[in-house]
């Protein structure tokens, strides 16, 4: 029979078993060489052990044999095995007594032990409650036995540097804190090799439990910054071969590191190395062994993983690098002839490399994210590399993210503007895996869809069925599960390993179903080999998903996984609000139609009617004559590419996606190097066409660009921010704490009369009012500033009459008491959290014009009559905020100069303009003198309004009887007047207002003094402010002392029995 060498390229050792595909059947080789005396030969001997005799030297020649080594057999894995790896410090028991302590703690279902040394003992299981039972065992663990599964990490090192050199671990363990998921597990000083001796360092290593390593720790409070630890590469000081030491060294023999010969060290000069039989001394930093050694340990710590997942990431050098390596050692004599062996080093690169998916942690925020893109409308992108407080926006959408503080990994949901969307509060908190990262997303406005799920599990990261089921059963309905779970099963891959099992039976077990066709979703060129898998799964709830259409597209921006494009049909509902278009507005036949219709229009008497009909014919005309705008509630209906693009670079980008095509059907070198030039090519031309369109932008602007347009364009570099849509119940909360229950005041009686400021209203009044007022949001009654502004005179006439009239009376339409409030994010707020919201309030346009006139009225009789202290600063006109920080710098330094310290104390009010109590503050109004209308009027206003936020399915509406209306003009004058006997009746201390910022200081000679003195303002103070509703926040409120030198006072300052704290810097106004 002819002898066959079989030889196949897959690595087995790191593969489980699985169906061999096609494409692994073709990547075998067979190789037959024929020997016909041989197979002759043996085939005579049958079983009894036929030795072929010598011949001689003659025939030996004539016969030209050549000698056939055939390799021992590789075997699959099957997939079910668990390798675990267990070390110790001390020798491990040998086979027989290994056993009897196996069969003591009932650890079970042992398929081999394998020992790679006395100190490591590699075991493979078919059990997973075994596995874990081992790991567990607490005798075992008290031996010093350490447990390492194949391919996961246990265990994660940072270096922390700079360290005192006195601290003992003990204490640095106990004062360093790390922010979760992380624990650190203990800390150990690195120690350096001086002349001598070993001498500690300091740097401190730090252990973490699991696979998490935190960018930073707070010592004491501080954060401070670690970095990966690199672990050295060691080498035996008997057999000098790299990775291990002398002690747990199986080798018998000395080695000579120069010659590599089995004696010490000796004389020569040709130096042979030990590691890879290179011409240079064993003991050299350019070896090429030890480089790849020292690579691998750079991976397993810029990757946070194991040696053995280190070694499928690890990429060959080039080598001209080895050969450069190699000359800078000086004491190498010139190199030989290279052997057939190094002559030829691996060309082959990495898919990653290919593709250049491989950025520095810096930058890593510029790293293309694997996507799955749906219809369009929205977008699921894992393993973002986003750097947490970057800025990344996408103009018409909508970005969920959640970052990782070391700028690795991340998940990111992109939603169009059209769909009405919210994040979900974070679930990170359901599972007790903090290495699955995990997002998800609400749909208000669409029936088919209700939840997007993203989700990255880094490959690091060990996972268990009960991982799987929580994440499954979070959601059950009309939901979508998208991400790179780094799993395989033949259900959606081409292989099997152990994850993708955990997965699978959990999807048996939910009402999940895959999206996946078996296409594969990730290419990668490894060893000369095109690697393609399919870790990115797409799950879709069993009520949903026979109506997607999953496909994955010939792109990959930049990443080794491809675009996943899941299509449906479904369509959301849309109910945008209609905003007039004021730019292509007919104002004159706008003019035109009112002013016809109010010449023969007769007024009802009824106010409400008569502010009814003038509002029915303002609107008539203005949906004649103003068109609304279009809102774009399709993505793909109109796409406006970059100002930049061109034809030119559409086509360079089909063509490079072209060479890629071409280049995964047939992945040979002359296709891989088009396919990168075609990389480079397009990657030049679109950075040049934006640099010069940047230059064009720039360019264009000058002294001659108007303010509106400089506004607008750095509106547009700074972004356009999408709608925050927030959950109906958090709306509600939200309401709730702008309007808390209440019940309604007696009405108080009015006396005092001011014919000066009580007069009726002037054409004139109402024409500067209307002047100096420019378009904003409109109210409820969608009434804009313009459509008052081209008013006719009789329009304007009769709007002064219905002024008028409301003054006289008291009377408020039943419109200006509807006040839209938009909620919006606080920057650099938590968005899930509901202080973080700013509530926007959208009076009518008709009210705030109204307001405006009794403003400068109100506002002029409060000046004229000096009723003001000169404290207050806010909202008066020739005074700002720096009367206010000059005041208090001013006292300061005078007391700097006199060798005394100021002590200030900043006052922060809860919620000071929704909580002024309405009643009283017109009492007070009324003790000033202001005319009985005008109370009246305010007081009618102030007493009853409804807020209305729009939310999903409809509105929400809550009635509010106390606090100041934000966003009505009237309202910054009311608060000074409400809080007018504040800065009046403490004298004892300086104190500076602007609007609800208090600021109570005082300069003294000892700080006893001086905190006995702020103590008694700050009592007097809070008394004051209850009178009108109003409470001090203890725990917002700040006091800070002022004094020459760098000691540091604390004073005991106490607001309702609750100490302020002491900052030594505050950010004032």
């Amino acid at each position: 029979m002819d002898e066959t060498s079989i030889r196949n390229e897959d690595e087995f050792s790191n593969r489980s078993i699985s169906p061999m595909s096609e494409h692994e059947f073709r990547m075998i080789e067979i190789d037959q060489i024929v020997e016909p005396t041989q197979s002759q030969n043996m085939n005579q001997s049958g079983a009894e052990g036929y030795k072929r005799p010598r011949d001689d030297e003659e025939n030996e020649e004539e016969l030209q044999w050549e000698t056939v080594t055939k390799k021992k057999e590789k075997r699959y894995k099957p997939s079910g095995i668990i390798e675990l790896y267990i070390s110790c410090n001390d020798k491990l028991p040998k086979q027989f007594a290994f056993a009897k302590l196996l069969k003591l703690y009932e650890i079970t279902d042992v398929v081999k032990v394998k020992y790679i040394n006395p100190y490591k003992i590699r075991i493979d299981l078919n059990n997973e409650l075994m596995t874990d039972r081992l790991e567990t065992c607490k005798e075992f663990i008290e031996k010093g036995w350490k447990f390492q599964r194949a391919m996961e990490q246990t265990y994660s090192y940072g270096v922390l540097k700079n360290v005192d050199l006195e601290l003992p671990d003990q204490e640095i363990l106990e004062s360093i804190t790390c922010p979760a998921p992380a624990k650190l597990a203990s800390v150990y000083r690195l120690q350096w090799r001086s002349e001598k001796e070993w001498l500690p360092s300091e740097s401190v290593r730090l252990c973490f439990q699991g696979t998490y390593l935190p960018g930073f720790v707070y010592v004491d409070g501080l954060k401070i910054k670690i970095d990966p630890y690199i672990f050295p590469v060691s080498q035996c000081s008997r057999c000098w071969k790299l990775g291990h030491t002398a002690k747990k060294c199986t080798g018998n023999k000395i080695v000579c590191p120069k010659c590599s010969g089995n004696h010490p060290n000796c004389d020569t000069q040709i130096f042979t190395c030990v590691n890879c039989s290179g011409s240079h001394i064993s003991l050299s930093k350019m070896c090429p062994k030890y480089l790849k050694e020292k690579r691998l340990r750079e991976l397993m710590a810029e990757f946070n993983c194991t040696y053995r997942k280190a070694m499928t990431m690890y990429v060959e050098p080039e080598k001209t690098e080895q050969k450069r390596a190699e000359e800078k050692q000086k004491y190498e004599p010139p190199p030989p002839t290279s052997t057939a062996e190094n002559s030829f080093p691996s060309n082959e690169r990495s898919f990653a490399d290919i593709l250049r998916n491989k950025p520095a942690p810096q930058s890593s925020s510029k790293k293309p994210s694997k996507k799955q893109s749906f219809g369009k409308q929205a977008d699921n992108s894992d393993e973002t590399w986003f750097e947490p407080g970057s800025l990344f926006s996408i103009s018409g959408y909508k970005t969920y993210r959640k970052d990782r503080d070391d700028a690795y990994g991340g998940v990111a949901i992109i939603i169009h503007n059209s769909i009405t969307s919210y994040m979900i509060t974070d679930t990170s908190q359901d599972f007790n895996n903090p290495g699955i990262e995990y997002i998800a997303v609400k749909i208000g406005n669409c029936s088919d869809i209700e939840n997007i799920v993203s989700l990255y599990c880094p490959p690091a990261v060990r996972t268990t069925h009960s991982d799987w089921e929580r994440i499954l059963s979070k959601f059950h309905k009309r939901s979508l599960l998208l991400g790179d779970f780094n799993g395989h099963h033949p259900n959606w891959s081409s292989k099997l390993d152990y994850r993708g099992s955990q997965i699978f039976d959990s999807l048996v077990d939910s009402t999940y179903i895959t999206l996946n066709e078996g296409e594969p979703t990730r290419i990668r060129l490894s060893n000369g080999e095109l690697k393609q898998s399919s870790p990115d799964i797409s799950l879709a709830s069993s009520d949903i998903a026979f109506s997607f259409k999953w496909s994955v597209l010939n792109e990959t921006l930049g990443s080794d996984h491809r675009i996943i494009k899941i299509q449906t049909k479904i369509r959301c509902e849309n109910n945008p609000s209609l905003k007039r278009n004021y730019k292509k507005a007919d104002w004159t036949s706008y003019k035109s139609y009112l002013d016809n219709v109010f010449c023969n229009l007769v007024i009802p008497i009824d106010l409400q009617d008569a502010y009814n009909t003038f509002l029915k014919h303002l609107n008539i005309a203005a949906d004649a004559y103003i068109p609304y705008s279009k809102i774009n509630n399709d993505p793909a209906g109109k796409f406006v590419p970059k100002s930049y693009w061109n034809q030119n670079l559409s086509q360079l980008v089909a063509e490079r996606r072209l060479a890629l095509a071409q280049f995964r059907r047939n992945p040979t070198p002359n296709n891989l190097e088009l396919w990168q030039k075609k990389v480079r090519i397009t990657q030049k031309s679109i950075r040049e066409a934006q640099f010069q369109n940047w230059h064009l932008f720039c360019s264009s602007l000058g002294y001659t660009t108007s303010q509106s347009d400089l506004y607008h364009k750095l509106n547009w570099i700074k972004g356009y921010k999408s709608k925050l849509h927030i959950a109906n119940d958090k709306l509600n909360i939200f309401l709730n704490n702008l309007a808390p229950h209440s019940v309604p005041p007696d009405d108080p009686i009015f006396l005092t009369c001011r014919s000066s400021i009580e007069v009726e209203i002037s054409i004139q009044e109402l024409e500067k009012t209307l002047i100096r007022s420019k378009d904003t949001s409109p109210g409820c009654d969608n009434v804009c500033y313009s459509m008052l502004k081209f008013l006719p005179e009789n329009g304007k006439l009769l709007l002064l009459s219905l002024f008028n009239k409301f003054l006289d009376t008291g009377f408020v339409p039943k419109q200006w008491r509807d006040v839209k409030i938009v909620p919006i994010p606080k920057p650099g707020r938590d968005l899930n959290c509901l202080s973080s919201l700013r509530p926007i309030s959208l009076i009518s346009c008709i009210c705030k014009s109204f307001h405006s006139i009794l403003m400068q009225r109100l506002e002029w009789f409060v000046e004229s009559n000096n009723m003001l202290s000169t404290k207050t600063t806010g909202f008066r006109k020739c005074r700002s905020t720096l009367d206010n920080l000059s005041s208090l710098v001013l006292s300061i330094q005078l007391g700097f100069s006199k060798k005394k310290l100021t002590i200030a104390s900043f006052i922060d009010i809860d919620n000071a303009y929704n909580n002024v109590d309405i009643k009283r503050l017109v009492c007070i109004m009324n003790d000033l003198g202001i005319g009985t209308k005008m109370c009246k009027y305010i007081y009618t206003f102030l007493k009853e309004r409804n807020l209305i936020i729009i939310a999903e399915g409809g509105t929400i509406c809550r009635t509010t009887r106390r606090g100041l209306a934000q966003g009505d003009p009237l309202s910054p004058i009311l608060f000074n007047v409400a809080t007018v006997k504040v800065c009046q009746n403490i004298n004892n201390v300086s104190i500076s207002q602007y609007a609800d910022d208090f600021a109570l200081f005082c300069t003294c000679k000892h700080i006893t003094e001086g905190t006995r003195s702020l103590q008694v303002a700050l009592n007097m103070l809070s008394d004051l402010l209850g009178n009108i509703g109003l409470e001090i926040s203890s725990s917002k409120s700040k006091v800070c002392v002022f004094r020459p030198g760098h000691s540091q006072d604390i004073v005991d300052l106490k607001i309702a029995g609750e100490s302020l704290q002491n900052v030594n810097n505050v950010k004032y106004l």
